[in-house]
């Protein structure tokens, strides 16, 4: 099969924003992530990793990610999500687009964590 987009997403996430219309604005020739979480605690510039979208090269790259593991700390890399996975887009010639595509994390016992990002879309909203 061909794809003309590939999209990785982590399960334990709930979407405020419809994903497929925020796309159709984007030409996925170019990796496309959220444009927030780029950073952890502002110390560490990374890229978000819990959303991605492209075509298949693109994201076919992204994914092996897993195999830069061990290459990445043997050569003293700090491992920390989103600063290892800006370091292997780079490294591979990978600037992503960041997108304003909108989500939050769900623990196993349901709970919503980072429900500012639903509570800005509602205040939009009511505006």
């Amino acid at each position: 099969f061909e794809y003309d987009r590939v999209i990785f997403s982590r399960l334990d996430v709930v979407y405020y924003t419809n994903v497929a219309e925020t796309l159709e604005n984007y030409n996925l020739q170019k990796l496309m992530i959220p444009d927030f979480h780029n950073t952890f605690g502002g110390n560490i510039d990374g890229y978000n990793d819990r959303f991605a979208a492209g075509n298949r090269q693109m994201m076919s790259c992204y994914l092996d990610l897993y195999d830069s593991i061990k290459p990445h700390s043997a050569a003293g890399g700090m491992f920390q999500a989103e600063y290892f996975l800006k370091s292997h887009l780079l490294k591979h010639g990978i600037q992503p687009r960041k997108i304003p595509v909108r989500f939050g994390r769900i623990r196993a016992n349901g709970e919503e964590i980072d429900t500012r990002l639903k509570n800005k879309i509602l205040e939009d909203k009511d505006t």
